[in-house]
């Protein structure tokens, strides 16, 4: 019994012992890792040489209780990946605190790239024109054309039954635009259409048979129109302006194409069909003379270059024709063909065709200039006005003018021999 209480407290001395032990041991490790951690982050941030220092140990043991993952490969690259970043910004706000900074130099170059009102309006002005298209016969609606450019089809004998005409304006922006009317098969002359509109009357196959084309507001102040159609049995006829009428209204022929074109006040329309009266231009004196027989009236006086042979507005007919190059200053010679009621084309059979005496009218011609060195200095221009059609386009060198077949009487004739190549001024035109 002795022996049993004695030992008692041996035991108990023991046991405390060994829990004290335990508790130190197991509150050491937790240090040691600790300040291990705080180690490695110190070396990461040494390595990369970031002006942000790492988190305490005390952070450190907080973030492995929240991510088990703590002092692994991927938890190294995080510290360094974050110094990076904030250096970045860093770096960026310091560049925006300089002199060089782009959001302080953009105005300035805007400033100094931009061209002036002027030059802007010289390196991108965008001129007036007027744009067409026509509703053709058997083929419908085709495709916008513009400035002078052939709207239809010639040649195929295809009516034009519609039409439209539009402006775009360029820099000028101007008011007002462009306005159009047609006479139309059956029903005469219809009511003014506008800027894009259809004229005529589509898909009743009716033809058109004459136009008035004009512009209003302040384009008709500024510009004018002028326009030209190809007629059925006639070809291309003289140019209009500024709502005239251009066509054959109640002939009974059909426009198949047309050409329109705009030019400003006071400029040259430089139209392909127009020429000046080169009695007063040419300095050679009388190179042709040009004598119309005419109904009721017989033989006229000759008349010279451009000058008009024959009647307008009396409803005479010509009957016969002489042309004669008079005062050329090389060696050449006129030859004229007709076509006369009832006999057809004569043939060139010198300066004379037609008849005498017998009632039959003109109702076209064909003329070439011969000699060599005429022919290489010179060319012969010449048109014929019609009864119920008023001036044909200027026709050359052995082309047709006048109405062959369509029992249309000419009425008066003009000739002129120009230069070789010479385009003359349209503004004094002979009409």
């Amino acid at each position: 019994m002795p022996h049993c209480s004695k030992a008692r407290p041996s035991l108990y001395a023991l046991m405390a012992f060994v829990l004290v032990f335990v508790m130190a041991f197991a509150m050491m490790p937790t240090k040691s890792r600790a300040e291990e951690g705080a180690v490695e982050i110190g070396t990461v941030d040494k390595e990369s040489q970031s002006v942000i220092e790492g988190p305490t140990a005390k952070e450190e043991a907080q973030s492995m209780v929240e991510s088990p993952s703590v002092g692994t490969s991927q938890t190294d690259e995080a510290p360094v990946a974050k110094p990076e970043e904030g250096s970045q910004v860093e770096a960026a706000e310091a560049r925006q605190d300089t002199p060089e900074s782009s959001e302080e130099i953009q105005p300035q170059a805007v400033v100094e790239a931009a061209p002036s009102e002027e030059e802007r309006l010289g390196s991108q002005s965008s001129p007036t024109s007027v744009s067409y298209s026509a509703h053709m016969q058997s083929a419908g609606w085709m495709d916008y054309v513009k400035d002078g450019e052939t709207a239809g089809i010639t040649g195929r004998s295809l009516r034009m039954e519609g039409l439209k005409v539009e402006l775009s304006k360029g820099d000028e922006a101007l008011a007002g635009g462009i306005e159009y009317r047609m006479h139309v098969q059956g029903s005469g002359w219809l009511g003014w259409c506008r800027d894009g509109a259809v004229g005529g009357i589509v898909g009743r196959r009716l033809r058109m048979e004459a136009l008035q084309v004009r512009l209003y507001g302040e384009m008709a102040e500024r510009y004018h129109v002028y326009y030209t159609v190809h007629v059925q049995g006639i070809g291309w006829m003289s140019w209009a302006a500024d709502g005239e009428s251009a066509g054959t209204a109640g002939q009974s022929r059909r426009i198949e194409a047309i050409k329109i074109k705009l030019v400003k006040n006071g400029e040259d329309p430089a139209l392909d069909t127009s020429f000046v009266n080169y009695g007063a231009a040419f300095d050679k004196g009388q190179v042709i003379s040009v004598q119309a027989h005419v109904q009721s009236i017989g033989w006229q006086d000759p008349v010279g270059n451009g000058s008009i042979a024959g009647t307008t507005g009396r409803g005479l007919r010509v009957e016969a024709l002489r042309v004669k190059a008079t005062g050329l200053d090389v060696p050449g010679s006129i030859l004229v063909d007709g076509h006369v009621q009832g006999r057809g084309w004569t043939g060139y059979v010198g300066e004379e065709v037609g008849t005498t005496g017998q009632g039959k009218r003109l109702e076209a011609v064909r003329m070439v200039l011969t000699g060599d060195e005429a022919e290489a200095k010179y060319d012969l221009y010449y048109r014929v006005h019609v009864a119920h059609i008023g001036w044909l386009a200027w026709a050359h060198d052995g082309e047709e003018a006048g109405t062959a077949g369509m029992g249309a009487p000419v009425e008066a004739v003009q000739v002129v021999v120009v230069s070789k190549g010479d385009v003359p001024s349209s503004s004094s035109s002979v009409t």
